[in-house]
């Protein structure tokens, strides 16, 4: 698995997968509205990010490197809403169908959280998921994290970290965070 800046060539696998009823059908966006134009459009703001020292947001292509074609997209795994005065951000990651179940979003996670503690300095990396999706879900708690609602969430997060709401409407879904190792 490799990580890479997102190219305009990227877009047409990018709305394969946002097409893909199989792929988005318990995603909160409804990604089936979306056109070519809204992926050109994501990759070209995402690509503006890449120069800048304190980006809000990083949206990374997940290639195979061990694959022939080595340089082909296969998802974008992301860390948005960076907020660098309070150490955290939300992770987000999809791939296409044909990329499931062969490791690739396990390792892309690894890898954005590491470039999350490791380059950015962040100290908590959080998402939330529908618990329709249990594909993801199941996928999260495979992979050592522990879904739990907002007030748990709340409970098991220091003081820093609770200070600020992580989002408008924290009830409805499970949510999962990593923080930085002190060791």
């Amino acid at each position: 698995m490799k990580l890479r800046e997102l190219k305009q060539e990227d877009s047409e696998l990018m709305l394969e997968w946002m097409q893909d009823d199989s792929v988005v059908h318990d995603l909160q966006t409804d990604f089936m509205k979306l056109t070519i134009d809204d992926c050109k459009n994501f990759i070209k703001q995402a690509r503006e990010q890449y120069t800048e020292k304190n980006p809000h947001y990083l949206h990374y292509a997940i290639t195979d490197e061990d694959s022939e074609d080595f340089d082909e997209y296969l998802g974008t795994v992301s860390l948005k809403n960076i907020d660098y005065r309070n150490e955290r951000a939300e992770f987000a990651i999809t791939i296409r169908q044909k990329a499931m179940g062969i490791g690739l979003a396990r390792l892309a996670m690894q890898e954005i959280i590491s470039i999350g503690f490791e380059r950015y300095d962040l100290n908590l990396i959080y998402w939330y998921v529908s618990p329709e999706n249990m594909r993801a879900n199941r996928f999260y708690e495979k992979n050592g994290y522990k879904g739990m609602n907002y007030e748990l969430l709340h409970l098991e997060l220091e003081e820093e970290y609770r200070t600020a709401r992580l989002y408008s409407e924290p009830a409805q879904y499970i949510w999962y965070f990593v923080k930085r190792s002190t060791h």
